[in-house]
Order: structure tokens, then sequence, then C-alpha cells
């Protein structure tokens, strides 16, 4: 992993590309904003775009009522993931998490998320076709490694 810091601020910064920029070891303008317009149709350009990196975006949302639970349960094993959330700023913000551990806050003061309300894993993937099953059609499959 390579620390990218956000270059835009505010409502439509680019912290999310900046982790995505990090866990890719690329640089911030390799990476678009999907936040910039508040796109409601952002996930599926960021899963096109993540695609041609041989990458699916697993998203977990945490449930407001025992986000303890479901937290401690994915956090347990240190996997690496893309954690979005409120901070002490008071603004919804993306860092780098493993674990239960703060890797990386692109923000400049580091300080990280009070509270994570979701999570996005990369995970590497290859697509295959395969005949359907019930005809002679062929059918796109993802899988996971």
């Amino acid at each position: 992993m390579r620390r990218v810091h956000q270059t835009v601020f505010g409502k439509g910064g680019n912290c999310f590309a900046a982790c995505v920029a990090s866990l890719l070891e690329l640089e911030i303008d390799k990476v678009p904003n999907f936040h910039e317009e508040h796109d409601p149709s952002w996930p599926a350009a960021f899963k096109t775009w993540l695609a041609q990196h041989g990458l699916f975006p697993l998203v977990i949302n945490i449930p407001t009522d025992s986000p303890d639970d479901l937290l401690a349960h994915l956090m347990v094993n240190g996997a690496t993931c893309i954690a979005g959330g409120q901070t002490a700023r008071g603004s919804h913000h993306a860092c780098i998490y493993r674990g239960c551990n703060l890797i990386h806050d692109p923000y400049p003061d580091g300080e990280g998320l009070e509270v994570i309300e979701d999570m996005t894993f990369l995970v590497p993937v290859t697509f295959k076709y395969e005949k359907h099953p019930e005809d002679s059609s062929k059918i796109l499959v993802l899988e996971t490694e």
C-alpha cells in the first residue's frame, strides 16, 4: 500500500478515490472521483472501473441498531477495507482500516472515523463464460480468488 492523500475537500471530496489509489498504489489523478457529483449511480461506475483492475467491490453496510456485533465479526480477521463513516468534523469520510486499526486517513489531520457506517472490500476476481445449466446459452460467471 502507498499512502495517497486527498486533494479535494468538502462535499464532493476525493477521500474515497485517495483510499482506492492507496490500495492500488496509483496516483490520485488515475482514480476517478466517483463522489464528485453525488450521482446515485456512482457504485455502478466504480464497479465497472474496478473490474478493469481485476477487482470487485464487496460493500457491507453496518446496521445502526447493532453495529458492534457486525463490526467485531468483520474486523476480527484483520482484512483491509475502505471504511466509510462519520468523523469528529461532522462529515462523511473514507479511510483505510485493517481489522479494527486505522491504517491510513487521506485527510491531513489523520484522525480516522468516529463511526463506521460501511466497509468496502476490494476482492480479486476473474470472469469466465460457462454453459447455462438449462440450455445451450453461455453465462458470465464471476469467480473470487
